[in-house]
């Protein structure tokens, strides 16, 4: 994952530039579904990390557009507070996430892990999206 963040931050292709954050988002999401049916149809695991890989290159070309809307939506003096707070909670997920990983692998196989936190990843984005939707409606 962190070589495709790499990659997706520095490399740059032009067909991804052109596309809208609302498709950026879409085809990560698309991206997590494909993971997800690779491992519930007992796939190559290979296939998962490359899947893995293309969602976060997709994650690197949507972090610049995050940090833009996110400056342009939120007030300066409310910024800094926001970005701590962003900070803060990918810290925990990042720590809370490998502790997770962790007790999944040692509960389950390889797939079958990789199969729960695919699908936990799917359900929260669904909820997030459904969230976003009511929102703006």
């Amino acid at each position: 994952m962190t070589l495709g963040l790499f990659v997706g931050s520095f490399l740059r292709f032009n067909w991804l530039e052109k596309l809208s954050y609302e498709q950026l988002m879409m085809m990560q999401f698309l991206c997590l579904i494909l993971a997800t049916l690779n491992c519930f149809y007992r796939g190559p695991l290979l296939i998962v990390l490359v899947i893995m890989l293309a969602t976060t290159i997709i994650s690197g070309y949507l972090s610049p557009k995050f940090t833009t809307d996110l400056v342009q939506k939120i007030g300066e003096e409310y910024l800094t507070r926001v970005e701590s707070l962003l900070g803060f909670v990918l810290m925990l997920a990042n720590t809370s996430g490998s502790l997770l990983a962790t007790a999944m692998l040692q509960l389950f196989s390889l797939k079958n892990s990789w199969l729960l936190e695919l699908g936990m990843m799917v359900s929260f984005m669904v909820v997030g999206e459904i969230m976003i939707y009511k929102n703006k409606h």
